[in-house]
């Protein structure tokens, strides 16, 4: 049985207002498995910058640019990210999302390639304007795309579940 219009698979899946026509469960399964793993590739690629963190960019700009990701990323995901995945479809709010999310570890990239200098008294390197700039940035898009990311992974796994068990 279909669901009526405000909660049909084709609201969660894309923007469009028809329901799209039930695939066969391989394709689904298919589907299903290799959004899990590209879910995970990505994901474990930002968790593993956000542990070099604070090695990479010291104390100070580490766990500041830690607190702007889960800061931006709690924020999204409370305020904006159901909105944004109705609005858009799961399937688009994915793409959109894990493209941004890309931003985290790009700040990384550009902000070596802007090291600052060594503090003399302590050894440390200090971030230079610039590192500090494109890593905050970077982490604050990357901490909107988080929000959006999770809200629309779960939406996109619920109605593929939902689908599957409807399909003949």
């Amino acid at each position: 049985e279909q669901e009526g219009p405000s909660g049909s698979e084709g609201d969660l899946l894309s923007a469009d207002d028809e329901t799209p026509p039930l695939p066969c469960m391989t394709s689904l399964y298919f589907n299903f498995v290799f959004m899990a793993l590209c879910f995970s590739m990505n994901h474990g690629c930002i968790v593993g910058c956000l542990s070099l963190a604070t090695a990479f960019l010291g104390k100070g700009l580490g766990n500041i640019q830690a607190s702007i990701l889960y800061g931006a990323y709690t924020l999204t995901a409370l305020l904006v990210a159901a909105a944004f995945v109705k609005a858009t479809g799961a399937k688009q709010s994915l793409l959109y999302s894990t493209s941004a999310f890309c931003c985290y570890p790009a700040g990384f990239f550009v902000g070596a390639l802007f090291p600052g200098e060594k503090d003399p008294i302590t050894g440390d390197t200090l971030p230079s304007a610039i590192e500090t700039l494109v890593v905050c940035v970077g982490a604050l898009i990357g901490g909107v795309a988080a929000g959006v990311l999770f809200t629309a992974y779960g939406a996109y796994f619920a109605t593929t579940c939902r689908i599957y068990v409807n399909t003949p």
